[in-house]
């Protein structure tokens, strides 16, 4: 019998070979037939996992009164294991998919009686099921804030642990610690996460401490009417190095490596290394809706963008480039009375400490007000004239008054 594998093979040793080639392709079918079978697999567990996640989350968001913070990370869990079905191996995939929907399954179920408040993706079956009054909903974003306000009972005086005239607050992304710049009595007040009184920090040569950033080793303090920039020690209090600028600024704020200076008359930002507080340089905002009367008030920064408060100026509150070009306008002067701070939360929606409403205002990125906090008034939730703000780890936005007798709040 002559087959493919040569003739003069004998005959019998040309049939086993064709069998056993036969075998092969038979077993290289099965394995093709399997392989389409579990991707089906993945396939419908993945399916699975999406409906019973949208499910638990449903039922935990009945039983939950004061949620905060722990959805948001389990959101980001969720996407991370949905990257993890393209990347990696099917074998392997199937085993994750299954550990982590366990996972965080147990997760919801515990944080029912722990966290304050938690950010929820919207689904308007919520609001349809009578939530509408629990809910600020704007493009997907749903804030659940049943929590009612805390106020630290930080009183107003020039004594050890209270706060006489605050204009700048920055939270210790390292601890939570939250430092208050009193201006009119020289120094740095610090008080825990919980609002309770740390420790004052007073420097020879720090008059009139205005703003302030934190970065995990380092205190910068701007010096209002001498125009200085200091780089105080964050636990003593000593000042490491100092400069003059030799122009006027309101406002600063740090990143990894860079401290940013706003420049009110001309409209820049400096640039300054941590180390030394030298100058890397100056960057000017180039924007069509800025004028010869426009002062920059405050800045806030991300990865790619600048994004700046202006006052005397129609467009209050416009977004630039790392580099100073315009990019977008995203409140005008009619959505705000007299803003004096601003600071942003994990969504990139812009909190305005609104001095002249006595309100905290929630902006979206698209311009459009999410909510309004608070109004005038001595009680919790209320203002006399809300300053510095800040967001700590925990989602909570953190204002101090200028004028009022509880000084500090969370919301």
């Amino acid at each position: 019998m002559a087959t493919e594998f040569g003739a003069s093979m004998p005959e019998e040793t040309a049939r086993e070979l064709e069998r056993l080639r036969r075998e092969v392709l038979m077993a290289k079918e099965e394995l093709r037939a399997r392989f389409e079978f579990y991707f089906r697999v993945l396939q419908e567990k993945h399916l699975e996992m999406e409906v019973q996640l949208d499910e638990v989350v449903r039922m935990a968001e009945a039983k939950v009164v004061d949620r905060h913070n722990k959805l948001d990370q389990l959101l980001i869990t969720k996407a991370e294991v949905t990257q993890n079905l393209v990347h990696n191996e099917l074998n392997e995939t199937l085993e994750n998919v299954s550990r982590e929907l366990d996972q965080k399954i147990q997760v919801l179920e515990a944080i029912g009686d722990r966290v304050p408040s938690v950010w929820l993706e919207w689904h308007e079956e919520w609001l349809e099921g009578g939530m509408g009054g629990l809910c600020q909903v704007v493009e997907g974003v749903s804030y659940v804030n049943r929590h009612k306000p805390v106020w630290s009972g930080v009183n107003k005086g020039s004594g050890s642990d209270e706060i006489f005239n605050p204009i700048g607050l920055s939270i210790d992304r390292d601890n939570g610690d939250i430092y208050v710049s009193d201006w009119s009595v020289h120094r740095i007040q610090v008080f825990c996460k919980d609002g309770s009184y740390k420790r004052t920090i007073k420097a020879q040569g720090m008059s009139y401490p205005s703003d302030i950033a934190v970065t995990p080793h380092q205190l910068f303090v701007i010096c209002f009417l001498s125009d200085n920039i200091l780089k105080l020690d964050k636990v003593s209090g000593e000042i490491m190095c100092q400069i003059e600028t030799g122009y006027s600024i309101f406002c600063i704020r740090a990143d990894v490596d860079t401290l940013y200076a706003g420049i009110v008359e001309v409209n820049h930002i400096s640039h300054h290394s941590l180390e030394d507080l030298s100058k890397i340089k100056e960057t000017a905002l180039n924007s069509p809706h800025i004028t010869q009367d426009t002062r920059l008030r405050d800045l806030r920064t991300t990865p790619s963008l600048f994004v700046v408060l202006f006052k005397e100026c129609d467009y209050l509150i416009q977004l630039f480039s790392r580099d100073g070009n315009f990019f977008q306008v995203i409140a005008l002067q009619e959505l705000l009375t007299s803003p004096i701070r601003i600071c942003l939360d994990r969504h990139q929606n812009i909190i305005v400490s609104d001095y002249g409403a006595n309100n905290i205002k929630v902006i979206s990125i698209e311009g459009h007000i999410v909510t309004t906090i608070g109004h005038e008034g001595e009680g919790p939730g209320e203002f006399c004239s809300p300053y510095g703000i800040d967001i700590n780890e925990e989602g909570r936005i953190v204002v101090v008054d200028d004028n009022r007798s509880h000084m500090l709040q969370f919301f």
